[in-house]
């Protein structure tokens, strides 16, 4: 009986849709169509509240809890940081864009499946989640094709974390930890790719624009 109680539950909850993202701002007009979005509100807010968490805090020295998911998600953003040295960069002309880098973003595209099932329900990864979170993570990481990295990047990195909390494998008593870090380990991370691998900063506006790597940090 319970666990047919359980299965009637089960039934009843509504049934979450998920897909592969795809770019949709393409214009001024679908920018303002975006930020009236439900979308948009989610995720300014979920940014303000990690702001507010996070005051008076310090990477060294602060109390938090690390949940068993942000552990999950440091070791592998550490794996990912190994692989750096296992890819090192190619002798090539340019002095930007080393080719090693889509070899290192492949690898982590390839990882990623089994990455995402480690942190999801079997609910969650009969319904698709590991796919849609999947481009998040992966786009977070820089540009395959124009081997470049910049705000828009970074801004991925943080939708997958508010995508992961939306659906509740993380929670709010995970915010401290996810800034000091996850967000940490992703941005040490990142910066370590843009100095071995000399990622383009992406849209660059030349010496007059500071904000071409990083923005949300």
């Amino acid at each position: 009986q319970q666990q047919q109680h359980q299965q009637q539950n089960k039934s009843k909850r509504p049934q979450r849709k998920f897909m592969v993202p795809v770019k949709r701002i393409k214009s001024p007009m679908l920018m303002a169509q975006w930020q009236r979005s439900h979308a948009y509100q989610t995720l300014a807010v979920f940014i303000l509240q990690l702001n507010e968490d996070i005051k008076g805090g310090k990477t060294q020295g602060f109390t938090r809890t690390v949940s068993p998911v942000v552990r999950k998600i440091k070791e592998h953003l550490a794996l990912a940081k190994q692989w750096i040295t296992d890819i090192p960069p190619v002798k090539q002309p340019m002095r930007f864009g080393n080719k090693s880098f889509r070899t290192w973003h492949a690898r982590v595209a390839e990882a990623s499946e089994a990455f995402h099932k480690s942190l999801l329900s079997e609910e969650l990864i009969e319904q698709g989640a590991a796919t849609e979170l999947g481009l998040y993570w992966t786009e977070s990481f820089g540009s395959l094709q124009r081997i470049d990295y910049g705000t828009g990047h970074e801004l991925c990195f943080v939708t997958w974390m508010c995508c992961l909390e939306q659906i509740g494998v993380l929670t709010a008593d995970d915010h401290v930890s996810m800034i000091l870090d996850v967000f940490n380990d992703y941005l040490l991370l990142m910066r370590e790719l843009q100095t071995v691998y000399w990622l383009e900063p992406a849209g660059s506006k030349g010496s007059q624009s500071s904000l071409s790597l990083f923005l949300v940090s």
